[in-house]
């Protein structure tokens, strides 16, 4: 027989996995000092153009090498060293769209901090304005 706190757990671990991929804003975790990609949502992996299979378990450089060298590194690298959370207003990122293979430079405000409970595990969130269907 199964522990019924073990079952409220998977339930309530199952509840917020759902509401983490609904949101209607880009989250990410990122493990490590290389910035895995442990989790990423639906409107994140839209954001990067990237379907979550083709990131999720890798480096974030690696995952977008279109954004290392735009200041990302050192921003993360800031938070990581620190723990200060930074929170970016209209932050420019060029991103390629892996679809149509051209570029484009979107904005977003974004926040990335450390988590207190476990240094090595970092959330980044950003919202964007919604990217219009592609044909």
């Amino acid at each position: 027989m199964t522990d019924p706190t073990e079952l409220a757990a998977q339930e309530t671990s199952r509840r917020l996995h759902s509401l983490f991929n609904q949101a209607p804003v880009g989250v990410a975790l990122l493990h490590g000092p290389r910035y895995v990609i442990e989790q990423a949502n639906r409107a994140v992996c839209r954001f990067w153009g990237r379907a979550p299979e083709q990131v999720l378990g890798k480096p974030l450089f690696e995952a977008l090498p279109e954004v290392a060298g735009q200041g990302f590194e050192q921003l993360l690298d800031g938070v990581f060293k620190t723990g200060v959370p930074y929170v970016g207003k209209e932050l420019p990122a060029r991103l390629a769209r892996l679809e149509g293979g051209a570029s484009r430079t979107s904005t977003s405000t974004s926040s990335t901090s450390r988590s207190a409970a476990s240094p090595a595990r970092w959330r980044a969130s950003s919202s964007s304005p919604p990217t219009p269907p592609t044909r």
